[in-house]
């Protein structure tokens, strides 16, 4: 059984006419009836306008679809300050996402996820934001000690994102090999 997209009754797929699927058989005919009178039922407002009040074959007239842009707006510009003020809880929410999506053991809690001012190994300033959802090489990111034993109390630190991506996946070794090739280097950078 489906429901009516137009009178929220739940009918039978039979009854379905193929052009209006979502629709049941009367209101499929009430609609073909506007379209002869050159109107169209909105949706939102549950008010029969012309069809100059709608933007091309949208259900909503003109006014609701602006009045609901504009709610999305402002509901996306709400949440994008909330998220910069509770980083802490974002960042924790996405671990623990992520963790239980990899089964890596988790146990932190808000208490332990403390944003410093500076990056404790780069010395740049943490800043708590995105471009278009993609973190900034200053963004706080989450740094495993040990990261066999995963996000656990005490194993972790809050560090930039571009010293935790250059902390990724090199040894200490291939860390001490630049070093001395950039001391040895010096001139030409």
């Amino acid at each position: 059984m489906k429901s009516c997209l137009q009178c929220q009754q739940s009918f039978d797929e039979k009854s379905i006419r193929l052009k209006y699927k979502l629709v049941c058989i009367e209101c499929s005919n009430k609609i073909k009836e506007l379209e002869i009178k050159n109107l169209r039922y909105c949706r939102m407002c549950k008010q029969e306008k012309t069809l100059s009040e709608f933007k091309g074959t949208r259900h909503n007239c003109r006014k609701c679809n602006s009045r609901k842009d504009w709610l999305n707006g402002r509901k996306k510009g709400r949440m994008k300050q909330w998220r910069e003020s509770h980083q802490e809880n974002v960042i924790l929410t996405r671990i623990k996402g992520r963790c239980k999506k990899a089964n890596i053991p988790f146990n932190l809690e808000i208490s332990d996820i403390k944003i410093p001012e500076f990056c404790p190994i780069l010395g740049i300033k943490l800043q708590k934001s995105y471009i278009q959802g993609n973190p900034l090489p200053s963004s706080p990111s989450v740094d495993r000690h040990i990261p066999e034993l995963g996000y656990i109390k005490g194993n972790i630190s809050i560090i930039s994102f571009r010293a935790n991506r250059i902390k990724n996946d090199a040894t200490f070794e291939e860390l001490k090999k630049i070093m001395d090739y950039m001391n040895k280097n010096k001139k030409f950078l």
